[in-house]
């Protein structure tokens, strides 16, 4: 399901983004899982069959403070995504690009899409944990809102240009009290938390 969300989120980038990428009828299908691959040729000898337009990457890599702030906060704690993508695209997705996840949590696992309390309380019960032992960490306040409402400790990390550069005057950093943490990137989430750099 989530391959198909993708891959409708990419058709309406058609329109609104300069071209960059060339496919035809064979890639296409490649098109809905563009995290499951390093890169989309196109096909040698096929005529195109349209082009895919989008003004960024088409395979996102992580943020530049991800992995090194992921470090650092796995000297210290047991760190998973919990995420609306299938295992397998969020395993992939850690093998192309080295995050160093301890293990993988998926909403699959409770046949619930967050925000969904369900998919948060059981990723909790995975991990054998109280939901006071579990911090989500997210930069989409939904998220945040969702899981804090069973009990899950949050903290937000500002990222102004989550939704493109475009958008960035529209995602306001919320107040100091709305959740447990808030950081301008995982580097500065671990230092908060008292995780120590890693050399």
């Amino acid at each position: 399901m989530i391959d198909l969300v993708i891959r409708v989120g990419f058709e309406g980038a058609f329109d609104r983004q300069p071209v960059l990428w060339l496919f035809c009828e064979e890639d296409e299908n490649r098109l809905q899982r563009p995290y499951h691959v390093p890169a989309y040729p196109t096909t040698p000898g096929k005529r195109p069959r349209f082009f895919v337009a989008h003004g960024r990457r088409l395979v996102l890599g992580p943020w530049p403070d991800s992995i090194p702030g992921l470090i650092q906060l796995r000297s210290e704690y047991l760190i998973a995504p919990l995420s609306n993508g299938h295992i397998r695209l969020l395993t992939n997705i850690a093998k192309r690009t080295g995050i160093p996840w301890d293990l993988i949590l998926s909403a699959e696992l409770s046949g619930h899409y967050k925000p969904d309390e369900e998919a948060y309380l059981t990723a909790v019960d995975y991990l054998d944990l109280q939901p006071a032992e579990v911090m989500m960490v997210a930069a989409h306040e939904r998220d945040l809102e969702a899981s804090r409402e069973v009990g899950l400790r949050t903290a937000y990390v500002h990222r102004p240009f989550e939704w493109g550069p475009e958008r960035a005057d529209d995602v306001e950093r919320p107040s100091q009290s709305a959740y447990d943490v808030i950081a301008d990137d995982l580097v500065d989430l671990a230092e908060q938390l008292g995780s120590e750099p890693i050399l």
